[in-house]
């Protein structure tokens, strides 16, 4: 057992703990307020699952824990005021083995808080624990975890809403979101957001009528293939600077000017697609040319038309109107778990021929674009690229 006070010298925290990071596999977390991601980043960028838990209450910051959400690998939960608990737990090995040494854990508990004044300026006590008793606190952070609720991009949301309109007063318990989206539908939505924070300025003055959303998808697709060449240069940037907030606008930056040179305003077009598919739904029937449309929506392209034009004859071909707008207005159902969806058209009696799995994550993007992210394989890239996937 070692005690550690953060004091005027080297000794602190941060120093610490900062072996730790090499050292896991896995971290268990519990913090009462969290303001500062780096230490999450730097566990991720690293490959180890991260286990985090914070209270939903000023000064935990909303745009640390976006950041944090779109990370692979990182499970967050949140309580709210009860939550006071401070526990860094590493662990290492395989902690079902026969052999005792062969799980190791350490352990901190004390005052200090994820923020940097807790780990680096404010005057602080941890214990530092290993053997049997580093065990017993890390089984007290993942009893935390597991009586935690799960931090959605929609908790998150009402969070923000809160935390913008807070004044030192009494702040408001959020809770539970009944919106249930899969693990990495939540991290995209997440990372989708976090860009629009970012860039909100930019998007609103050179696409005013154009939902977010659907603008950063498109920047995804700047990232995936206009900077193809540039993509490892990209993910070093992204893995070595502690602030990858200005790399992503400085990115967006690059975008926008590429984008003003293009005759065509193609997020304007993707609004357009998405505008005409929510009327398409609503008919009785369709023609097969406007069969020939809703299957191009979900090929977003500037040349869609040339790229797709075989697999949209197929589409065409091989399904009636019926059948199309069966499945897609079941896709459509909000009163259905939206994942529950997505499975359901990948199998009869509602899978359309040659309608894959991509383009069924993308459909709800399309239809509801201020409430729901494209999410297809360029997202998944272009994350990658941020260091983020």
């Amino acid at each position: 057992m070692k005690v550690i006070t953060n004091a005027s010298g080297e000794e602190t925290f941060a120093r610490e703990l900062s072996p730790l990071v090499s050292w896991c596999d896995e971290a268990c977390i519990v913090t009462a307020f969290f303001t500062d991601d780096e230490w999450i980043g730097r566990l991720v960028q690293e490959g180890k699952s991260v286990k985090l838990v914070v209270s939903l209450r000023p000064p935990t910051r909303p745009e640390a824990l976006r950041r944090v959400l779109s990370l692979r690998n990182t499970q967050v939960r949140f309580l709210g005021k009860e939550l006071h608990s401070k526990i860094y737990a590493f662990a290492r090995g395989d902690e079902y083995s026969w052999h005792e040494d062969d799980f190791q854990c350490r352990t901190a508990i004390g005052s200090s808080n994820m923020t940097q004044g807790g780990f680096d300026k404010n005057i602080e006590t941890n214990v530092l624990l290993e053997g049997n008793p580093a065990k017993d606190a890390l089984e007290q952070a993942r009893q935390i975890f597991e009586v935690a609720h799960e931090l959605t991009s929609d908790v998150l949301d009402r969070y923000i809403e809160e935390y913008s309109q807070y004044d030192e007063g009494f702040f408001p318990e959020i809770h539970v979101s009944p919106i249930q989206l899969s693990a990495d539908y939540e991290r995209i939505a997440n990372a989708v957001k976090h860009v629009a924070s970012l860039c909100r300025d930019l998007i609103a003055f050179h696409f005013p009528d154009t939902p977010e959303f659907l603008v950063v998808d498109h920047f995804w697709d700047y990232l995936v293939v206009s900077r193809r060449g540039d993509r490892d240069e990209i993910k070093e940037r992204a893995k070595a600077g502690n602030n990858s907030d200005v790399l992503i606008r400085e990115l967006f930056y690059d975008y926008i000017r590429e984008e003003s040179q293009e005759e065509r305003r193609y997020p304007d077009e993707m609004y357009a697609r998405s505008k005409q598919l929510a009327q398409y739904l609503k008919q009785k029937t369709l023609s097969k040319d406007e069969m020939g449309a809703v299957f191009l929506t979900f090929h977003a392209s500037r040349y869609v038309e040339h790229r797709y034009t075989n697999k949209a004859k197929a589409f065409v071909e091989k399904n009636s109107f019926r059948q199309v707008l069966t499945s897609l207005n079941h896709l459509a159902d909000e009163s259905i778990d939206i994942t529950v969806r997505v499975s359901d058209l990948q199998k009869k009696p509602l899978k359309l021929h040659s309608l894959g799995e991509s383009a069924i994550k993308e459909f709800n993007g399309w239809l509801n674009p201020t409430k729901y992210p494209i999410w297809n394989t360029k997202s998944d890239r272009a994350l990658e690229t941020l260091g983020l996937g």
